[in-house]
């Protein structure tokens, strides 16, 4: 029986994302893991509006992120509940690493509901790949997806709720 327990705590400490400096690492096939981004539903009310403060703090973390001061972003971006992850896509081939912020979740949820950003260190093109609305327009979160990486843009981002998951006007 302890053998098993210890097997499976390899096992888990294998799968498991490792911290670097407050940066998060991580591998895999960068496509799956974006169209896998948790987005709340129409009437989840898991939007959460940010106020002016936070707005400029998340200024100060896509500044330092463009920097490539990584674990100055990931810090900051932690004060505002996200994590930053750095992704080896492996489905790209070796040597394709891009930063992703995501939202903390809090029950399987974001915190906030204020998306998913994804940031290419190596981009061939000044592009922000944008789907503001990727629920209720179907597939546009894939597409969106398949154009950043064909296009190897420096930024992607996905809103981190359904256009309607307050009952506010969206």
């Amino acid at each position: 029986m302890t053998h098993y327990r210890i097997i499976a705590a390899c096992v888990l400490i294998a799968t498991s994302p490792v911290f670097s400096g407050g940066v998060i690492q991580m591998s895999g096939n960068l496509k799956t893991f974006l169209n896998n981004v948790n987005i709340p539903p129409s009437g989840s009310g898991g939007f959460v509006q940010p106020s002016g403060n936070d707005l400029a703090d998340w200024g100060d973390v896509i500044t330092q992120l463009l920097a490539k001061n990584y674990t100055v972003a990931a810090n900051m971006a932690g004060v505002q509940n996200y994590d930053l992850i750095r992704f080896s896509d492996t489905g790209s081939g070796p040597g394709c690493v891009y930063y992703i912020l995501r939202e903390q979740l809090s029950g399987g949820t974001p915190v906030r509901g204020l998306g998913t950003f994804a940031y290419n260190p190596r981009a061939r093109r000044l592009l922000n790949i944008q789907s503001p609305h990727p629920i209720y327009y179907s597939n546009t979160h894939s597409q969106s997806i398949d154009i950043f990486i064909g296009t190897q843009a420096l930024f992607w981002q996905v809103a981190g709720t359904h256009r309607c998951a307050n009952s506010t006007a969206s």
